[in-house]
């Protein structure tokens, strides 16, 4: 069956959308106005962050597996200042996603018992990305310790 635009489903305390496509300041809006985003492109995954609202990476899908590499390398960043049961749940969902794990639904259920410990999270990363050094002063920052 084709999914629409329009269409909505509703399982438990979980409801899905289809929306259609749009500009990207209404995108931003949605992002700012959900509980959860699941993103799929880069940029989508960017403006994720910016949004300051919890989110599930569903990566473009790479040769060799190679998009599972770029989510561990962001997944290990992003969990670090997360209580230790939440950033496991959380990586295990986004990896959960992205490889059509059937145990998807299990790390889904635990990840929105941990709603407000995650949206507290991704204000702070909003916040933390917003005040860090700017690409230029890392650069220099990089050459001087290399």
């Amino acid at each position: 069956d084709s999914i629409n635009s329009g269409q909505s489903f509703t399982v438990d305390h979980l409801t899905i959308h289809v929306l259609p496509m749009t500009d990207q300041t209404q995108f931003d809006r949605l992002l700012w106005s959900c509980d959860l985003n699941i993103v799929r492109g880069e940029d989508s995954f960017l403006r994720a962050q910016w949004a300051a609202k919890p989110f599930i990476w569903h990566i473009y899908p790479q040769e060799d597996d190679y998009h599972l590499v770029k989510l561990q390398a962001f997944v290990n960043i992003y969990i670090q200042k997360l209580d230790d049961d939440i950033a496991t749940n959380w990586s295990k969902t986004n990896f959960a996603f992205n490889q059509q794990d059937a145990d998807v639904v299990k790390h889904w259920q635990k990840l929105i018992s941990a709603q407000l410990p995650l949206l507290q999270h991704a204000k702070q990363w909003a916040i933390d990305a917003k005040t860090g050094a700017d690409l230029a002063s890392r650069l220099v920052q990089f050459v001087k310790t290399s």
